[in-house]
């Protein structure tokens, strides 16, 4: 709806100015990055829409999405790849989207973003290859969070979206923790530069 277009466009716009900053931990003597870009300014979390059709697309909510969500990962590999490199050991996952494959209409913008970010993953894994840093990306479809509760409230538009899912099911958070978490142990340190779809089969059309 034109409402919630607007509202998300508002959104794009504040999560992209309250930013907040990059810290690190360590775990069992690896250099891990944590990071929050714009969760408490956008229900979208770490990663923002502004949905519109072509002709109306605006500049500023373009603007707000590449610095969300292209500066913000650029911004944490500049802060945590020094430390990986010196431990040549370093796991890097980026979280992409099923519209890599299944580009919606409506989010024009932020379906070349995800595809501008996946190239980056690449380009960077074959980077750091050398010093022991994987670089992957996992792509999710729909997953059932407090993002898309809203959306999928309407039953119609859900069951429309289901629909579309060959294993007839969304998907829930633990399905991309799963993934994440074996990519950055040690049974995949052998894998860099790949995109895993987490979706149900949903690229598949």
């Amino acid at each position: 709806s034109s409402a919630s277009r607007r509202r998300s466009n508002s959104d794009a716009s504040a999560a992209s100015s309250q930013m907040t900053p990059i810290m690190s931990t360590n775990l069992d003597g690896h250099y891990l990055p944590l990071a929050t870009c714009g969760r408490a300014a956008s229900p979208d979390g770490y990663a923002i829409q502004a949905r519109a059709a072509v002709s109306d697309i605006r500049s500023e909510d373009t603007e707000a999405q590449f610095r969300v969500n292209v500066m913000a990962s650029i911004a944490l590999v500049q802060a945590v790849v020094p430390a990986m490199a010196t431990r040549r050991f370093g796991r890097i996952v980026s979280i992409g989207s099923v519209q890599q494959w299944r580009p919606h209409p409506l989010m024009l913008v932020y379906v070349a973003l995800k595809r501008g970010t996946e190239n980056m993953m690449e380009n960077l894994a074959r980077q750091w290859a050398k010093d022991g840093i994987t670089v992957n990306t996992v792509s999710p479809s729909v997953i059932e969070t407090d993002r898309s509760a809203a959306v999928l409230s309407d039953a119609a538009y859900r069951a429309e979206v289901l629909g579309g899912i060959p294993m007839g099911r969304f998907g829930q958070p633990e399905d991309c923790a799963a993934i994440v978490a074996t990519l950055c142990g040690p049974a995949c340190s052998y894998i860099t530069g790949a995109t895993i779809p987490v979706d149900g089969g949903m690229r598949l059309g």
